[in-house]
């Protein structure tokens, strides 16, 4: 998810109910135009493998391994980390976020290396998975030896952000991503009438003029940062954040792969 401080706070998402259409509800109106095998499950490997120099098998141990904290009564993210084909580290991190070891940021560090990061996220309160976040993209820029970065939903479905050039963008132009991010992100939450959104959106437009009136930067930043979790956490985002990478990923210089399930 977006990697910003998650804290218990009721921000009003009492009554916020996510619509669940059930597929068969609509698959007898369109399926005449269909080919008969359009709702078959996609593949539960991704194509990436090939290109990550990684085998079924390793990818399936880690799989395994970063779906077990997921599936808990209290989820937790999980992380493997792969160089070369080869599993060099494993954690079991927070609700919804993760450090990596310094033995992972050192071999992340290396250009000489070819380093994925697969890890796990929690279902959002809309029964759903967010995809790679723009902090997981981030994280996948910052590191040269970093390849790719994979999303392992709770039921073994996957999203992967993969680089396009080893080099990244630079400091400025990844400046200039997070923003564009944002931008679109506070356009999205506009269209969503409800309290925790509107002030979202008052405060990432308005949070310099509530400053000048002598409220503490900290405070507006953190209550920013509140809102983005709780709103991600209950499944809001979900289709921007993943039409977000359809759409600009080749600029962000990475390729997007999923077979993520919308409906959760």
């Amino acid at each position: 998810m977006i990697k910003l401080p998650l804290q218990n706070v009721n921000i009003g998402f009492t009554g916020v109910k996510i619509p669940k259409i059930h597929p068969s509800s609509i698959v007898p109106k369109i399926t005449e135009k269909l080919p008969a095998d359009i709702f078959v499950k996609q593949q539960s490997v991704p194509q990436s493998l090939i290109e990550d120099g990684i085998s079924e098998k390793t990818f399936n141990k880690a799989k395994k391994f970063v779906m077990k904290s997921v599936k808990n009564l209290y989820p937790k993210e999980s992380m493997v980390i792969i160089n070369n084909g080869r599993i060099e580290d494993m954690a079991v991190c927070g609700a919804y976020s993760g450090s990596m070891s310094m033995k992972s940021q050192k071999l992340s560090n290396s250009p000489h290396n070819n380093v994925v990061l697969i890890h796990s996220h929690p279902k959002t309160g809309g029964n759903a998975t967010c995809p790679p976040s723009i902090g997981d993209w981030e994280t996948l820029n910052k590191y040269p030896g970093m390849k790719s970065m994979y999303v392992i939903s709770a039921d073994g479905e996957y999203a992967i952000l993969r680089k396009i050039n080893r080099t990244g963008l630079s400091a400025t132009e990844a400046d200039k991503a997070m923003g564009r991010f944002m931008l679109g992100y506070i356009e999205y939450l506009k269209k969503m009438d409800m309290p925790a959104t509107r002030e979202c959106v008052n405060l990432f437009e308005y949070g310099s003029d509530i400053v000048s009136y002598g409220t503490n930067p900290y405070s507006v930043s953190r209550r920013l940062d509140e809102l983005v979790n709780n709103i991600d956490h209950a499944g809001l985002t979900i289709e921007y954040v993943d039409n977000f990478w359809k759409k600009f990923g080749d600029k962000l210089n990475v390729t997007y792969e999923s077979n993520l399930n919308r409906l959760g």
